[in-house]
């Protein structure tokens, strides 16, 4: 029996349109197990997705999963595949890029370790068509990871422990297909240098921890005014989290979750649990999600808020044994 840990992910940052991405501190679960009955393949999914993740061969994790079997000639006997999910669907916070990290992680641990992390990132990306999600999924921190070349460059950063990320979550779907169909096929080249700029000084604030550079650093032209008829209030959400204290705010994404950063002054954690989901911060990140929250009811939309950190690790293996693979709260 193999079981994964796999973070959630948030892309673009704003500026940096599928080259910059955050690991925040949500979890989903795979554990893996070899049947011994040739041919078998049983999938169970609870929590988050649970009504509509396929159970058959299309499950995008055991697509992952087939993959690795595939590359290195191993295949198991018989499979039993459980996905234990916290992560929201179609939210924007990398759940298919969890889905497919963890099923290449997982049979590779099943099968004997054939492919290492960097194999396993081009894999990752190959399948997910972008990095900007599986690769924080996979390595944790903020990653910014581009193609030159058709090769993958990227380097890891470790986000600063005092970031707070304050996540708006609303109660609807969106479809990472339908929200690129809202992109228009060409951008004009002032907003293309706007977001370089802006992409620019974000990783320079987070290198220097000079915060001061976030609130200007977040802005994009690229994507969200694009997106926006797709999330009611988006503008008055981001300014909502603004007005209210945020370091700054952007679609987290495609959507529809809107994301906003700030800092915890007391740095304060939950002490009972040594891998916060939740994090007990100053009444600055709760202040801001209830004005963000507030600003999506006023264009109709129900939200919910979660209180997260940046997350450091990246997939790993865990003891099935540890309470968190084996429940869903």
């Amino acid at each position: 029996m193999v079981c994964i840990k796999v973070p959630a992910s948030t892309a673009n940052l704003g500026p940096g349109f599928d080259t910059l991405g955050m690991a925040l501190s949500l979890f989903n679960y795979i554990e893996m197990i070899e049947t011994g009955s040739a041919d078998e393949l049983l999938i169970e999914v609870e929590g988050e997705g649970a009504s509509s993740i396929a159970r058959d061969q299309s499950n995008v994790t055991w697509l992952a999963a087939r993959e690795v079997f595939q590359i290195a000639g191993r295949y198991p006997t018989g499979l039993l595949l459980r996905q234990k999910n916290k992560i929201p669907s179609a939210r924007g916070l990398g759940s298919s890029a969890a889905a497919r990290v963890g099923g290449l992680l997982a049979a590779n641990y099943l099968i004997g370790e054939p492919l290492n992390r960097e194999q396993l990132l081009q894999l990752a990306v190959r399948l997910e068509g972008h990095p900007d999600n599986v690769a924080p999924a996979l390595l944790g921190g903020l990653v910014v990871a581009c193609r030159s070349d058709q090769e993958l460059v990227y380097r890891q950063l470790t986000v600063p422990e005092r970031l707070t990320v304050i996540l708006a979550i609303p109660g609807f779907e969106l479809s990472t297909y339908e929200a690129v169909q809202a992109l228009p096929p060409k951008i004009p080249l002032g907003d293309a240098v706007f977001n370089i700029g802006q992409a620019c000084l974000f990783i320079t604030a987070i290198l220097t921890q000079d915060w001061s550079l976030i609130g200007q650093a977040m802005g994009d032209r690229i994507h969200q005014s694009y997106r926006q008829r797709l999330v009611p209030g988006l503008s008055a959400v981001i300014e909502a989290a603004r007005a209210a204290g945020a370091l700054g705010a952007a679609l987290s994404g495609a959507g529809p979750t809107v994301l906003a950063l700030a800092l915890d002054d007391q740095d304060q954690i939950n002490a009972n649990n040594a891998e916060p989901e939740e994090v007990n911060t100053v009444n600055r990140s709760q202040q801001i999600g209830k004005k963000m929250q507030a600003a999506f009811r006023q264009h109709g939309v129900d939200s919910i808020i979660r209180i997260l950190k940046p997350w450091s690790q990246g997939a790993e293996r865990i003891a099935c044994s540890n309470i968190k693979c084996c429940s869903i709260k």
